[in-house]
């Protein structure tokens, strides 16, 4: 399979940027360092990979219910909302991996493999800070109760179902992070 160099960059701007991160993340995580096609040519600790804006891998889940409501996390280090789970993984972890273990770790619940849709891998780059990123995006369609959610108090501080309108609302406030508004937009709004 021939990969194309010419991968086009989606370029975030942020509005609101947190001074100081709530969530202390490992700063000595090693992530997968990859190229312009999102082979893994090397490994950094985190806090190397952004302080120099290397390209590295997260992945985005967004998880909707039987009544076609998305759920949505409220981030502790921003208050802002943001997609059911997200983030970066280790370089030994494959994103279908890193999403089973993010799911656990950020809300408390278990999916399987086969719940699991990709919708799209995106080379996303946000513009405020050093954050250059592959983000596969995946989407859980499964009735899953608020009540059942065990969130991580470190990292979220509440998720909740939003409807379509409550969504259409949302994406034009600063409420949002811009990752979350982009991929809500282009990916996830059609499936709601």
């Amino acid at each position: 399979m021939e990969t194309d160099d010419r991968v086009s960059v989606k370029y975030i701007k942020t509005t609101h940027i947190p001074l100081k991160m709530a969530v202390a993340h490992n700063p000595s995580e090693i992530l997968a360092v990859v190229d312009n096609n999102d082979n893994i040519i090397n490994k950094a600790p985190r806090e190397e990979v952004h302080a120099r804006g290397m390209w590295h891998r997260e992945i985005c889940c967004f998880i909707i219910n039987l009544k076609k409501q998305l759920l949505l996390q409220r981030r502790k280090d921003n208050h802002l909302w943001d997609g059911s789970c997200a983030g970066h993984f280790p370089f030994s972890q494959t994103y279908e991996e890193a999403v089973i273990r993010e799911t656990e770790e950020e809300l408390g619940i278990h999916v399987e493999p086969n719940d699991l849709k990709e919708l799209a891998k995106e080379k996303l780059a946000v513009c405020s800070k050093i954050n250059n990123r592959f983000a596969k995006v995946f989407v859980v369609q499964k009735d899953i109760p608020l009540e059942i959610y065990k969130i991580d108090k470190a990292e979220v501080e509440e998720v909740k179902y939003f409807s379509k309108a409550e969504i259409n609302a949302l994406l034009l406030s600063n409420e949002v992070t811009p990752t979350s508004k982009y991929l809500i937009g282009k990916y996830i709004l059609a499936l709601l």
